[in-house]
Formats: C-alpha cells, structure tokens, sequence
C-alpha cells in the first residue's frame, strides 16, 4: 500500500516554512492552512510531483522575478543550485535531518526531500537578495555620518581596544570572523584571557560553529586530538584555563560533506559546500539559536562569547543571530584580515565605501558611538587583525 498524506496539512506546512524563511507567521495564514485541511488523500509519487514543480515554480517567482539590482547583489553561492552532489551522505550515528520535525519527511524519496529544500532555498534567496539591497542603500544613504562619525583610534593593542568597548550589560559577545586565519584564531585566544583577567568573577561559556553540538556536555581535551584543524590549538587553550565549550553545529551538517553545483558563466560550473546557501543558512542559525537558548537555561548569568563566520552574526545579514538574540545585551565584533588590496572580503560597508572612495577597508579599527551606526555599519567594531611579528 502506498504511503498517504493529507493534502491540508502538506499545504500548512509549506506555508510555515516558506513564512519561517520570509518573517513571521500572520494569523491569516495559519487560518487558511487550516482552512486546506480537506480530507482529499496523495500518494508519495503525486508529493514528488508536487516538489518538483514547486522548485520550478518557486525558481520563477522568488529569484527570476529579482529585479536585476537585487539578483546583482548575491554571490555565486546564494543562487538556485543546478543540482546537488552527496545529499544525505552522513556518517554521524543517530543523527537526523534539519527537517527531521515534518511529519512527512520520512514518507518521501531523497530526491523529494532535495526538492523540498531547493523550492525553500529559492524563497530565502529572495530574502536575502532584497534585504542586502537594503543593508546597501542604507550604508549609501549613511556613508557621510558613518565615515564622519567614526570614533579615532588609539594607540594600543586590539585586543584591549575590543575589551574596553564592550559594554558591562552585555551578555552576548559574538565575534564574527573570517575564515581560518592563524592571527584572528590567536587574537580570539588573546581576547579571551584579556576578559578573564578583566571579569575574574564572570562565568564565560564558548559557543562556536567549529564544533558540532552536543547537548550534554563540553568537549574535552580528549576530543579535540585533530593536528589538520587549524581551530583545535585555540579550544584546548580555553578548556585548560577552564572555559567550557560548546559545540553549535547541527551534526547533520558537520559529517554531512554536500555540495552544489553552481553556474558561473557560459557552460561553466562551480562546486561549492551547499551549507553556506542561503537555506542552510537560516536552517544552521535556527538550530545553533536553540542549542544557545539550551545552555542559557543552564547557565543564565554567563557571558556566552559566540564564536563563527561574520556572515552569521553581524547585524546586517540575513538569519543574523544578532537580530534573534536580546539587543541590549548583544555586542558585535567583526574580526578580518589585515587589508591588503583587491585580496580582502569585504563587509557591505566596506565595498560600498570603497566604491564611494571612503576607505573603510584600511581603517584598523570602525566603531562609533551611535548605535543607529553601529547597525547600519553591521557591528558595534569592526577590526582587522595584522599578522603577529616575528621573533627575533
């Protein structure tokens, strides 16, 4: 007997993740999913004919209709993927889908369950793509306060800059970084010791998206036993001065090596990790918000330093957790590379100012001390850490 599903229900469903991906669930929607639940009945194959044309049809609607300034904004990896290579292969036992919570998940094929995913990546595209154009034109309609406003900086280390300018409420330090940089990994470690010499008397947990999440306990030392991964030295340094942490990324996606297969120009293609889609991005950030909310619970007067890729904390991204988390006791530190020329990544502030002939980029050091700024910029500072000297 083929395996059925209430038509309604499927319906109501879509409504709440395509709202999820969007903004908020209004009650008129949720009246008219409930509205849907006719008792009419559908096969698994009719479901996968379903998602199928709803991957086209949401292709269509949500990022063909783009205006082209918007679709401009993106970057390769947060456009519609052609296809995707190694779905589902995941070695980690017991570990389950980020939507293992649809009661239909389980009923439907791995290619209905792609399809699934590539109808809701194509919605947050969309999203993403119109609030970067508006993260952009707020930056270009600011650039004057922002450069004018800019607080000077001060001859001393970065590390202290960073510990004077957080405020003693806050309660969430997310330091957003660059990827696998020896000088900001070190300079994080720095930071850390520099907080505890400062707060002797406040618990610090350490969350992070480098390590996948267990909800139980810390890793130790034991655990983290792995010479390639340039993050390692930095937890065993945290566990041995006593700081626990945490892991943040959903198991599914940590032993989950999926790609997709992007289109760069004429018949050429691009392979590229599927977990930095826009999807998956809000899918991570939702998971990592409850693993956050779980260690709260546990632990509610620690200052929980969260550590990740920029892109998931800075306050003008999409899914940013520094939108979802309380905003007076939120502080945001952006930490790049030190700027080289046409080598950097670049904040929207940064490639806006550059293209205005306001060098941002070369500053050492951005904050200000209006927080309207400060959000527009994406982070109460902004440092690009230079490489250590070498010994003599």
């Amino acid at each position: 007997m083929k395996k059925v599903i209430l038509l309604g229900l499927l319906i109501c469903f879509f409504g709440r993740l395509e709202a999820a991906a969007q903004g908020p669930v209004s009650k008129a929607a949720l009246a008219a999913g409930q509205h849907t639940a006719v008792t009419r009945k559908l096969s698994s194959t009719q479901i996968e004919k379903i998602l199928k044309e709803r991957v086209a049809r949401s292709y269509q609607t949500h990022f063909e209709n783009l205006p082209l300034g918007a679709k401009l904004a993106l970057y390769t990896e947060e456009t519609p993927p052609e296809k995707i290579l190694n779905w589902n292969k995941f070695s980690s036992p017991g570990g389950k889908s980020p939507y293992e919570d649809l009661f239909f998940w389980n009923l439907i094929s791995e290619e209905a369950k792609q399809n699934y995913f590539l109808a809701a990546n194509n919605r947050a595209i969309a999203r993403v793509a119109r609030e970067r154009e508006n993260a952009a034109r707020a930056v270009k309609e600011n650039l004057s306060k922002l450069w004018r406003r800019r607080l000077p900086a001060v001859d001393q280390p970065q590390d202290k800059t960073l510990l004077q300018a957080i405020p003693s409420r806050a309660k969430y330090l997310l330091l957003g970084e660059v990827h696998e940089h020896p000088e900001i990994i070190a300079f994080v470690g720095q930071f850390v010791r520099g907080y505890q010499a400062k707060f002797p008397d406040r618990k610090i947990i350490f969350l992070t998206e480098f390590l996948p999440s267990n909800p139980d306990k810390s890793f130790s030392l034991r655990y983290m036993t792995n010479p390639t991964d340039i993050y390692v030295p930095l937890f065993q340094s945290l566990l041995r001065r006593g700081v626990p942490v945490k892991g943040l990324e959903h198991r599914y996606v940590a032993y989950n090596w999926a790609e997709g297969v992007f289109a760069t120009g004429a018949l050429e293609e691009k392979q590229m990790d599927i977990w930095t889609i826009p999807e998956a991005m809000r899918l991570r950030n939702k998971f990592w918000l409850q693993q956050i909310s779980r260690w709260r619970s546990k632990y509610p007067n620690a200052v929980f330093i969260i550590y990740a890729g920029e892109q998931h904390l800075s306050y003008n991204v999409s899914f940013s957790l520094a939108q979802q988390l309380p905003p007076e006791e939120v502080f945001v530190a952006q930490l790049f590379p030190k700027w080289i020329p046409h080598c950097n990544e670049m904040t929207v502030l940064e490639t806006v100012g550059e293209d205005w002939e306001y060098s941002f980029a070369q500053e050492p050091v951005l904050r200000w001390k209006d927080p309207v700024l400060r959000r527009i910029a994406g982070a109460d500072i902004r440092l690009r850490i230079p490489l250590p000297r070498a010994k003599k």
